[in-house]
């Protein structure tokens, strides 16, 4: 609900972290519009690399994760 919120009031990269790996939690966060989405745990290196490519979808516009 805060992804949305957020997304709703301004054109911001939003990265959910989250314990839930269903599909039907990644189909609501990519309609919601979010960058990236990442499922726990993960480590460093990992983390470092999702984030990377959420950001680089935001600035090019690409829209929500794959």
């Amino acid at each position: 609900d805060a992804a949305r919120a957020l997304l709703a009031e301004r054109r911001v990269c939003v990265v959910l972290l989250t314990a839930y790996a269903t599909d039907d939690y990644r189909e609501a966060a990519r309609t919601i519009g979010v960058s990236g989405y990442i499922v726990k745990p993960v480590v460093g290196p990992v983390l470092l690399q999702e984030l990377a490519a959420a950001l680089a979808r935001f600035r090019a516009g690409d829209g929500p994760f794959v």
